[in-house]
């Protein structure tokens, strides 16, 4: 099983961010590297790629739990040199993942429909229509090995339509961070923002990419330039690439304010009159209980909250680890908190 997990964090438009990873089928890719989000069917939905693998997997339980010792102490003794140390480390490789977006924030996983690539150790990743045919490739990183060239041959399999938006020499130096928005016939709009570094260490390409679905058609484009101009184009094309330019004579737009919320928590030092500090004793569960998925004796002290007292305010109860006794901190009028001289009476 995997336990480090994969955050996907939907923004709801409110302020607020949902976690979808475990709903949408995403939070488990092993050791992921690189994510992109693009098109890669044209349906009108941003689908995922994500790169995986890990040249020598340091972080392999068994591998540090059982072997690192004992390398370790030959490599004092002289008998291992650091090279034969490293053929030691686990070095498995694996699959990358693509993820197709089915709309309605829900995906399912095509790395094996699709071809992800065969198993390597792959970090860095960039998108780009390389042959222009309307249909996003990828170009894949591999550690200790060639990258691969993945050519998306969507066009054989799907009637989806697409445009693309690519900048004049004179606009491009202004494009980065814009944002476009694509209003289709239906009365829905795509959205794209200029950002080609994207990914692990890599830059994808420098254009905006709509796929549009099979029935879906493009009525105007409006571009939000980072110097908060806005610029509209109508008479699109279907299935082409439309060079657009900066107008400089642009007025600036302005926007509506956002009320300041007030917050929920505000800073408060020196509530608790005792300094308090826990110290973790060096116990390993492993050895004794090779099974667990992860250690259970590094979660710092217990705790729980009460009135203890019955007079209406909460106290703080924090439990003794090893060669430490517990402690009840009293709440105090005011919102602070003292140690009582005595836990409990006999």
């Amino acid at each position: 099983a995997q336990f480090p997990i994969n955050s996907m964090q939907i923004n709801r438009g409110n302020g607020k961010f949902s976690d979808l990873s475990f709903v949408d089928l995403v939070a488990q890719t092993e050791w992921s590297w690189s994510v992109l989000l693009a098109d890669f069917d044209n349906d009108g939905n941003k689908d995922i790629h994500i790169t995986n693998g890990y040249v020598r997997d340091i972080t392999n339980n068994d591998y540090r739990q059982y072997e690192f010792d004992g390398l370790k102490r030959r490599m004092a003794a002289k008998e291992l040199s650091l090279l034969e140390w490293i053929q030691f480390i686990p070095s498995d490789p694996v699959r990358s993942f693509l993820f197709r977006n089915k709309g309605e924030l829900r995906f399912e996983d095509k790395s094996a429909d699709w071809n992800s690539g065969p198993e390597a150790f792959s970090s860095g990743s960039a998108y780009s229509d390389l042959n222009n045919d309307g249909y996003i490739d990828l170009v894949v990183n591999n550690v200790n090995a060639a990258p691969f060239i993945m050519k998306n041959s969507g066009e054989k399999n799907y009637a989806n339509h697409w445009l693309s938006i690519v900048f004049d020499n004179e606009s491009l130096p202004f494009a980065y961070g814009c944002k476009a928005e694509l209003i289709l016939d239906n009365g829905a709009s795509l959205y794209e923002s200029y950002q080609p570094t994207r990914g692990f260490y890599s830059s994808s390409q420098h254009k905006l990419h709509f796929g549009l679905g099979a029935d879906l058609k493009p009525i105007a484009l409006e571009i939000t330039w980072p110097d908060q101009t806005r610029q509209r184009w109508t008479d699109l094309p279907l299935d082409s690439i439309l060079t657009v330019s900066k107008n400089p004579n642009l007025a600036q737009i302005t926007g509506k304010g956002r009320d300041k919320k007030s917050t929920y928590f505000t800073q408060q030092n020196n509530l608790i009159t005792e300094e308090f500090s826990h110290t973790e004793n060096a116990f390993i569960d492993f050895k004794g209980q090779l099974l667990l998925h992860k250690k259970l004796s590094d979660q710092g002290p217990a705790a729980a909250v009460g009135d203890v007292n019955k007079d209406g305010l909460e106290d703080i109860y924090i439990g003794g680890a090893a060669y430490e006794s517990g402690r009840l901190m009293i709440q105090k009028p005011g919102g602070r908190w003292q140690k009582s001289s005595t836990v409990f009476e006999a």
